[in-house]
């Protein structure tokens, strides 16, 4: 259904914006348009969200649990939008329900309307989200960033007015953007990779996709970490992971004498053991929000070369010595990031093992201890039983199989040393990057990849990581085509 011409409800796909590993976004029009209009040539006017979790990934429970999670997410949404002081700040939900789910296993008899899925209809944001301007390169110069962070600010706080609570899940996909309704283009398909027709500073902004719960203070300060970590994503074009690159410090050059003042608001907040002097900034709430950003953008010149300044002494500091009272009050935190800011490699191996975890390692762990058809355990017995004169072992799963072959037996005996070296670590004995990261299962490994937790940073983590990624190539390798 969800190839161009399908239906959901009373609206019709036209093109695939986005893929991620549990929803998608479709543009969409109505299934059945205003007299005049050619069908063949349909307007996108609203957005297709749909969840489909990968059942032979996640397993039919956790698949479930998504699917109701999306849609109590979305009923929330509508119930915001409705509420006359909070429609102009949350988009809309025109209608949401049930569909069917995708199978991507090897089993092509699978019925998809037996798997789970659900739907949300959303205006199309003519724009697109906020992370959509990150992948596209939109530059942003003083005014664009200004605008931007003023109407998150003050949306933020509407919501928090009126709803009594935060956002709970804001992130830069979270937050849409669209062309005034006067403005030409207003029905452009969101997505496009173009943003450069449309003056952003005057573009409407709407949040999506909120949490079921938001528990203060805890809450609320995730929520402004993750306000400087979209500053950071518009400014710098990836996700803040420590450290000052040179290329990074270009960017926030370019937006003139108030970007010293922006670098430092979001890295005091993202990484406040590189700014000691800073936790005046650090402390900030939502409320605090919009007084802030209208005191960034005023910062003076003056001001900004005093924070270079400022931020050459320190990292002259931390080369000469400082570095170690930086790891000293990340002890004393107990965040140990000592190699995470200092390793490139930290950062990249776990997104990999993220994205590859989630690609294919957990489908791997389960048909391991799936029993193997009755044709392929007799033909291993008998070949076996033919070659050695003894009788065969008893296979009950595909473990007992792969221990048939002394170079499979190794990796066998690998996965389950690092189950052992894990449980030292962790009281469920589990070595997977939900444990590593100290999160529950029911995580996005999506959005893992892109926002590390902070114990995915720690030494041991890292260590974890590295031996993880290490053995599954060792399986990949090994097993060439498992499946």
């Amino acid at each position: 259904m969800n190839e161009p011409g399908g239906t959901y409800g009373q609206y019709r796909v036209l093109r695939e914006l986005h893929r991620g590993a549990i929803t998608s976004v479709f543009s969409a029009s109505s299934a059945r348009p205003a007299a005049g209009a050619a069908p063949s040539d349909p307007r996108p006017t609203s957005a297709i969200r749909l969840c489909q979790p990968e059942v032979d990934v996640v397993g039919p429970a956790a698949s479930e649990r998504a699917v109701e999670r999306f849609l109590d997410r979305a009923r929330l949404q509508q119930t915001w939008n409705q509420i006359a002081a909070l429609t102009p700040v949350i988009a809309p939900i025109h209608d949401l329900g049930r569909c069917s789910g995708r199978n991507l296993g090897d089993d092509p008899d699978t019925n998809p309307a037996s798997l789970p899925g659900a739907y949300a209809i959303t205006d199309l944001a003519s724009v697109g989200s906020l992370a959509h301007l990150a992948r596209i390169g939109a530059e942003m110069d003083r005014g664009t960033l200004q605008s931007i962070a003023s109407k998150l600010a003050s949306a933020l706080v509407t919501l928090k007015q009126h709803a009594s609570r935060g956002h709970g899940a804001l992130k830069a996909s979270n937050v849409l953007l669209s062309a005034p309704s006067t403005a030409a283009g207003a029905t452009a398909d969101a997505g496009s990779g173009t943003a450069a027709s449309i003056n952003l500073s005057q573009a409407q902004l709407r949040l999506a996709d909120p949490a079921l719960t938001f528990h203060a203070p805890d809450d609320e300060s995730r929520e402004v970490r993750a306000f400087a970590e979209i500053i950071h994503l518009l400014v710098v074009g990836k996700p803040f992971q420590g450290g000052w690159s040179a290329g990074s410090q270009k960017r926030w050059a370019a937006l003139g004498p108030s970007g010293a003042s922006w670098r430092k608001f979001v890295e005091s907040i993202l990484d406040p053991a590189a700014h000691v002097e800073a936790g005046e900034i650090a402390g900030i709430g939502i409320d605090d929000l919009p007084r802030t950003v209208e005191k960034l953008g005023k910062a003076s010149t003056t001001r900004r070369n005093g924070l270079i300044a400022a931020a050459v002494v320190l990292i002259l500091s931390l080369s000469a010595g400082g570095y170690a009272y930086k790891l000293h009050l990340d002890r004393a935190a107990g965040n140990v990031v000592q190699r995470w800011n200092i390793d490139p490699k930290a950062p990249e191996n776990w997104t990999e093992l993220c994205n590859k975890y989630q690609a294919w390692f957990a489908f791997f762990l389960r048909r391991l201890e799936e029993r193997p058809s009755d044709g392929v355990i007799q033909a291993a017995t008998a070949s076996l039983s033919d070659e050695n004169g003894n009788r065969a072992p008893r296979i009950a799963s595909r473990r007992d199989l792969y221990r048939l072959d002394s170079e499979l037996q190794a990796l066998i005996v690998a996965l389950d040393g690092e189950r052992v070296r894990a449980a030292g670590l962790d009281p469920q004995a589990r070595s997977d990057p939900w444990s590593i990261a100290g999160v529950s299962l029911d995580r996005d490994l999506g959005q893992l990849a892109i926002v590390p937790p902070e114990r995915a940073k720690h030494d041991s983590s890292i260590e974890r990581t590295e031996r993880l990624l290490s053995l599954m190539s060792a399986v990949r390798d090994g097993l060439g085509n498992w499946k």
